[in-house]
């Protein structure tokens, strides 16, 4: 097997998308990208429904710049720079694909470089494919033979059947377009009335199709004289993709120009007018595509790799559900700025693209605090109003010496960088089309002895002051587009187009750590051996792509399925710490297997179900799901099933595991469902990673009865502790058991039942590491229909990988603890996992950025359990003596008293009181202390009722 391949997984596309294709039902669209993905969509509602994957290698291999669908919308043709390695110059294969599996069922092996067109016969008999060499091929597809080929000397970009098929037209780089008859292999016309090259064709009926080229001419031919029928269009711009309706009656064209920008123009045929004009990209218009039905265009661009959705009549955006334009993306965006605070505390980025300069391409918007001696690792925050001013960006000058690139082999690429003083030029490095075409960013190091500068296709290199080459930082994909040194010259920060932020060792350009950072607030930071640490959800956005061979398709693996093994705060701590993350993987994981390995023991495959029908829900509202799993190379360790986020995993020996631990299993589950939408997961673990299904099942039937279970309550509020200094709190006891008192008056209304348990120093119990050890292991005994809730009060405290709370008979010993005299989360964790029905946890313990732990809220994510804690890493939970209680709990029961409803009808639900607290406590602190929530939630289950 090839080594694992590091890809983003971000919803969308995270490179140029090239090709757009619409399935004959309008349903789907296709997108093909330079990020080696070919992605499926719902046109409707933009959902991502499957990922292409197939074998890839380093640099530009396995980019996908070709696609084309049979009109019986079961085949997909994909191709691009694809090829088995064994070829040269390079590549040309030709997958087809069964749209609904994603299966390979074909490669097509004869074009001898890149393929950059494809099209489909009507009655999906014949394929015809065009390559940069400059050769044609129509396929015969059911021998996947070439059957005809048409040579040029000149590269090509497009060719379409024309004639029933019996013709083709081919163009590319040369102004020149050629009509071949498919029998003979004849030129038939020679049409060279362009003066430029001729980028684009497309057929608009029977009789005619047209031609685009790159200085906006538009042409019109007779598809049987090979005259031109009308008088030629000029749109402002390089024509770069044409689309037409099923009728031909409107033709759309995407163009770019220097001082044009990009666009789409709809013209009408008939008029050779231009009906409207869409506008709405910061960047290139690669591809568009117009539906089968003739009234949605579709078009792809932009620096976010975005699609959108236009509606063809009004010549406004198409609209969701919800009356939001139809725009298709993921959550990446592309980095343009990156800096470092002077004293090395923190490294900052944006994706803002805002030209000011050549090595200053917009603001910096997010910061990360680095650990150090004296602090943990933080995660990512927004910068404030004018604190990007203090943090260093590129040095390009230095002394009297400074750094300046020239435009070199193309008026595209700035491939020299000069190195001068004011008298004379001291040294340069020119880069060519092996070599990242272009310097995009380049600096200093601190002390001017060496420069670093970026490229496209992710090169990144240290140069000497004569301009030599060093050594490559092997690691971006995309064009790198800022980097900055660290002051003491011990680190180079990168950000990239590929959307991601790398931090290296400047001495032996060893990558440390990535880090991805969405729109939607998630973040990940990983070594290159795959150890990570992450937000609740940002492990769901990094993966691995894993070659399978040429012909068959890719697997990939997320980290969050390998969460158990990998997902580790200390060692990307150390990495930073030491500059090195294989010196911190030797020391903390000495007995690594490699990631390699890894992957090829796990995670686990081949879980899926049967499709479910009305019949397999019952009157009582339970569902049997036939669940199937399949994996002969390690047996399943653990399962679980969540419905709306409750746990509902049965137990031994009634549930779905055999306790021999069974390889493989085929099992109906008995699931009970709420009334409506149901949110179903299940998740099989293996020792070696895990794999989860999802799914969405609709229901006119009640299964879970919340009417008759048990609301269970645990307070615990640690607040003196006898035997550490200065640890003192005032209103932990009094906050427990107040949060106990309004919870069973106001939440307990809706239950059969309320079970209350208090721990503090008011009781007999106390709040010691025994007593709330017996308490934690009572939530256990909980029921589907139950709820359980749990509220924290005290000290909490970070312990290297771990977090802590304190009871009050909490011990050191040395720098560290007595061990049973502290409650680990981990122990918190599994009681709540191992409850059934829904679980909530309020958490008012005094951590700030030194105590943070992130697992706290990683682990809540994992179980869907909802949590709202008191602060985040940056802010400490406060207390304050005129209100009697903590700023949290005094705010929790502020909410619970009326103020949390803010539709004013009578009830208070989760969301609603979550929003309250976070706002009031921000409020009442003067934004010193900043609530935070960690939630899945699917079901908004209600705190108080009437």
């Amino acid at each position: 097997m090839d080594s694992p391949v590091l890809q983003l997984n971000t919803g969308g596309h995270t490179a140029q998308i090239n090709r757009l294709v619409f399935s004959p039902d309008g349903e789907h669209l296709v997108s093909v990208s330079d990020d080696k993905t070919a992605r499926v969509w719902e046109t409707q509602t933009g959902k991502s429904v499957r990922t292409y994957r197939g074998q890839i290698g380093e640099h530009r291999s396995g980019q996908l710049y070709a696609s084309a669908m049979t009109d019986d919308g079961k085949t997909i043709a994909l191709a691009g720079w694809i090829g088995d390695g064994t070829r040269k110059p390079c590549c040309g294969d030709i997958r087809l694909i069964d749209f609904e599996t994603g299966n390979i069922i074909g490669v097509l092996k004869q074009h001898r470089n890149i393929v950059l067109d494809l099209e489909f016969s009507e009655d999906g008999r014949f394929l015809l494919s065009a390559d940069q060499n400059g050769v044609a091929i129509v396929w015969d597809l059911e021998t996947q033979k070439g059957i005809a080929k048409f040579e040029h000397s000149y590269g090509l970009y497009q060719a379409i059947f024309i004639n029933d098929y019996r013709q083709v037209v081919t163009s590319g780089s040369n102004s020149v377009v050629h009509v071949w008859d498919i029998a003979t292999g004849e030129i038939i016309h020679r049409l060279d009335k362009h003066d430029a090259h001729v980028f684009a064709l497309v057929r608009l009926d029977n009789e005619t199709f047209a031609s685009g080229d790159l200085n906006g001419d538009l042409r019109f031919w007779d598809s049987q004289t090979g005259k031109q029928r009308f008088e030629n269009l000029r749109v402002n711009g390089q024509i770069t993709d044409l689309s037409t309706t099923a009728n031909g009656d409107h033709l759309a064209v995407s163009s770019v120009g220097k001082w044009a920008g990009p666009k789409v123009n709809l013209i009408s045929t008939h008029t050779r007018s231009i009906v409207h004009t869409y506008e709405d990209f910061d960047n290139t218009i690669r591809g568009i595509a117009i539906n089968p039905r003739g009234d949605r265009l579709a078009i792809s661009g932009g620096s976010g790799n975005e699609i959108h959705i236009w509606e063809i009549s009004s010549g406004r955006p198409a609209r969701t559900s919800n009356q939001n334009p139809l725009v298709i993306r993921g959550v990446g965006r592309p980095i343009n700025s990156v800096g470092f605070a002077p004293d090395g505390t923190y490294i900052g980025w944006g994706s803002q693209y805002e030209f000011n300069g050549e090595n200053n391409r917009g603001p910096l918007e997010f910061k990360l605090r680095l650990p150090d001696a004296q602090n943990y690792m933080g995660s990512p925050v927004k910068l404030s109003n004018g604190e990007q001013n203090g943090f260093d960006r590129a040095l390009q000058d230095f002394g009297e010496i400074r750094l300046s690139r020239q435009k070199g082999f193309s008026d595209r690429h700035y491939s020299k960088l000069l190195i001068s003083d004011s008298k004379k030029i001291l040294g340069e490095n020119v880069r060519d089309v092996n070599n990242g075409y272009s310097h995009v960013s380049f600096s200093f190091s601190a002390n001017g002895d060496e420069i670093i500068s970026g490229g496209d296709l992710g090169v990144l290199e240290k140069l000497n002051l004569k301009g030599d080459g060093l050594g490559r930082f092997l690691g971006h994909t995309g064009v790198v587009r800022a980097i900055t040194v660290s002051d003491d010259d011990r680190f180079v920060l990168s950000g990239s187009h590929d959307q991601t932020v790398k931090l290296w060792n400047r001495q032996t350009r060893e990558l440390i750590v990535t880090i991805f950072h969405s729109s939607d607030g998630e973040w990940a930071v990983w070594t290159p051996q795959g150890y990570y640490i992450s937000s609740p959800k940002g492990d769901e956005y990094v993966g691995w792509h894993i070659n399978r061979g040429p012909s068959l398709s890719a697997d990939y693996t997320t980290a969050s399925q390998l969460k158990d093994r990998l997902r580790n705060l200390a060692v990307v701590e150390k990495a930073i710490l030491y500059a090195s993350a294989e010196k911190a993987i030797k020391e903390l994981r000495p007995r690594d297997i490699g990631f390699a390995k890894l992957l090829q023991r796990g995670p686990p495959q081949n879980l899926g179900y049967d499709p479910i029908k009305a019949h397999d829900i019952s009157r009582d509202g339970i569902l049997s799901l036939n669940l199937r799993f399949l994996d002969d190379r390690f047996p399943i360790r653990k399962v679980e099933a969540y419905i709306n986020r409750i746990n509902y995993t049965p137990d031994r020996p009634e549930g779905f595991l055999d306790p021999n631990y069974v390889v493989d299993f085929e099992q109906t589950l008995f699931l009970p469902l709420a009334l409506g939408k149901n949110d179903i997961r299940i998740t099989v673990h293996t020792n070696w990673g895990s794999k989860s299904i999802s799914i969405e099942v609709m229901s006119d039937f009640d299964g879970l009865k919340k009417d008759e279970g048990t609301l269970h309550l645990l307070a615990l509020g640690s607040q003196s502790y006898r035997f550490l200094d200065n640890y003192d709190l005032e209103f932990p006891a009094t906050d427990a058991e107040t949060v106990a008192e309004y919870l069973q008056q106001k939440m307990g209304k809706g239950f059969k039942d309320v079970k209350t348990e208090v721990i503090t120093m008011n009781n007999d119990l106390g709040a010691s590491a025994e007593n709330i050890k017996a308490a934690l292991s009572r939530i256990a005994d909980s029921r589907i229909e139950d709820t359980i809730v749990l509220f924290l009060s005290g000290h909490g405290e970070r312990d290297g990988d771990r977090y802590l709370f304190l009871p009050e008979d909490a011990r050191r010993f040395g720098n560290g603890w007595v061990e049973e005299s502290v409650i680990d989360w981990s122990l918190i964790q599994n009681a709540l996992q191992m409850a059934k029905g829904e679980r909530i946890v309020f958490m008012d313990t005094c951590y700030s950025g030194n105590t943070y732990h992130p697992r706290i809220m990683n682990d809540a994510s994992d179980a869907d359990i909802f949590l709202l804690t008191a602060s985040d890493q940056n802010t400490w939970a406060e207390e304050d003596k005129s209100l009697g209680h903590g700023l949290f709990t005094y705010a929790l029961k502020q909410g619970m008293d009326g103020q949390a409803d803010r539709d004013n009808d009578g009830v208070i639900r989760l969301f609603e009181l979550a929003s309250f607290v976070s706002k009031e406590v921000m409020s009442l602190s003067g934004g010193e202390q900043i609530p935070t929530i960690t939630s899945q939630i699917s079901k908004d289950s209600i705190i108080v009722r009437p």
